[in-house]
C-alpha cells in the first residue's frame, strides 16, 4: 500500500474522530473538552481578526471563510441560553 493512500481526506479525518469517540461510548468529558478547546480556538481567531485585520488581508486563506466558519461553529456548538 503505498504511502499516499493512507492519507485521509478531511471529511474521513472527521468521520474516524467522531467512531473513535463513540467507541469510547462517546466519554462525556472527552466530548465536552473536545467542544470546548474549539470554541475556544475559534474565539481566539475571531479576537484576532477584530484587533489585527491588517495581518489577515493578505493570508492564503481569505479571512471571510475564517469569519464564516466561526459563524458556523458559534451556531453549532455554541452554548447559547
Amino acid at each position: 500500500m503505498s504511502r499516499q493512500s493512507k492519507i485521509k481526506t478531511n471529511e474521513q479525518a472527521f468521520r474516524s474522530l467522531f467512531a473513535a469517540l463513540k467507541k469510547h461510548r462517546l466519554d462525556t468529558f472527552l466530548v465536552a473538552l473536545l467542544r470546548e478547546r474549539v470554541l475556544t480556538m475559534m474565539d481566539i481567531t475571531k479576537k484576532s481578526i477584530e484587533q489585527e485585520p491588517e495581518k489577515w488581508e493578505n493570508g492564503f486563506v481569505h479571512v471571510d471563510a475564517y469569519k464564516e466558519l466561526i459563524e458556523i461553529v458559534e451556531k453549532e456548538l455554541g452554548f447559547h441560553g
